[in-house]
């Protein structure tokens, strides 16, 4: 079971969670950020070398900050997300980080994509965005006016989600670079 195909999935399958674990523990957003980004910084230092902790904090203290920092956004944007929308539906918007990655990676990175992957990723995204919208909407509109969140709180909710995935996308790009010799590396400076 200690595959990396099956670490995956369980990692994947516990991200998962995280709307629904934050949409019945009430909690406001500084306790959830304090919390995920204690439990990941404890995982790297018990995980990481002690030349991932050394140049995480010496040398590469710059970029140390930088990635803490887009990280803290990336965690308070999916999060707020996670508040505004429907549980499902924020996640839906999250996972068109695929379309980000490749677009991203394309750009910055020189990473080759066929027609074929372009074509693929822009219907999934443009299908996963219609059905997040949609259920959205229709989610909305079945309640009686008094009950019903106003549009500009789901419009928000949309773009904060969109936000989480092209922040996670800007991670993916980081840790992706060439000068990221270790994953606990990377790890380390996204929760210092």
């Amino acid at each position: 079971m200690s595959s990396p195909a099956s670490i995956t999935v369980i990692a994947e399958t516990a991200l998962a969670l995280y709307p629904i674990l934050l949409k019945n523990i009430p909690a406001n957003l500084t306790t959830q950020l304090t919390a995920r980004t204690a439990t990941y910084a404890i995982l790297a230092y018990i995980l990481a070398s002690a030349s991932d902790v050394s140049r995480a904090f010496t040398g590469g203290l710059t970029q140390t900050i930088l990635y803490s920092v887009l990280n803290l956004v990336h965690i308070g944007v999916s999060y707020a997300s996670y508040k505004l929308l429907p549980a499902g539906n924020a996640l839906a918007l999250f996972y068109t980080y695929p379309f980000w990655n490749m677009l991203l990676g394309w750009l910055f990175l020189g990473d080759s994509v066929s027609l074929k992957s372009v074509l693929l990723l822009a219907v999934a995204f443009v299908g996963t965005y219609m059905v997040a919208m949609n259920s959205t909407i229709e989610e909305f509109k079945g309640q009686d006016d008094d009950e019903a969140k106003p549009q500009s709180s789901t419009a928000l909710g949309v773009a904060l989600a969109l936000g989480s995935a092209i922040t996670e996308s800007l991670i993916f790009l980081l840790v992706k670079s060439p000068t990221s010799p270790s994953p606990f590396l990377s790890m380390l400076q996204l929760y210092p």
